[in-house]
């Protein structure tokens, strides 16, 4: 376990990289947009698990399956750390992050065509905000501010839901 771990790791560390100089060379962009994209971040945590308590009560799902969904829209191991605070499913989590990750990345051009959606900006957070690191690959072939936007997104709304599963765990566990 821990051997194969090493090598995530290791492989992980260029793709980190990868997505920093975009995120840098973007930099004045990213902070002019601020507000717009804090509000778009926050904005695709709460409707995610709304989507994620709306569709579990109607389709009857078990709490566990209902918990171990919450965090599907995070990078695994974020989403892994979430469904432990909760005492969900790590195992079905990650089969959800996996799923959530290939579907918006193979519908984020239909679905901000749909919406019309064209702000590099506003296409990055929409596909880092909901698919993670499958759809931030995908937004970097969109263009280069929108794969900074994507990663951007990625890592802040991973953070923060986090932190919030953290703070309601506290509470109400």
């Amino acid at each position: 376990y821990k051997l194969s771990t090493n090598w995530i790791t290791f492989l992980l560390n260029p793709i980190v990289v990868m997505l920093a100089i975009p995120l840098y060379k973007n930099k004045d962009s990213l902070k002019k947009n601020y507000a717009p994209i804090i509000i778009g971040i926050i904005s695709s945590i709460i409707i995610s698990i709304i989507a994620v308590f709306g569709l579990s009560l109607i389709m009857n799902l078990d709490q566990n399956v209902m918990i171990s969904l919450f965090p599907k829209s995070i990078t695994t191991p974020m989403a892994l750390e979430v469904t432990s605070l909760l005492n969900g499913n790590e195992g079905l989590t990650v089969v959800f992050v996996v799923l959530t990750g290939i579907i918006g990345a193979t519908f984020a051009n239909f679905t901000l065509n749909l919406f019309k959606i064209n702000h590099p900006i506003a296409k990055g957070i929409a596909i880092g905000a909901s698919s993670h690191g499958i759809g931030t690959s995908k937004a970097i072939t969109i263009s280069e501010e929108t794969g900074s936007a994507s990663g951007l997104a990625m890592g802040l709304s991973g953070v923060i839901t986090v932190i919030s599963f953290s703070i309601i765990s506290n509470f109400f566990l």
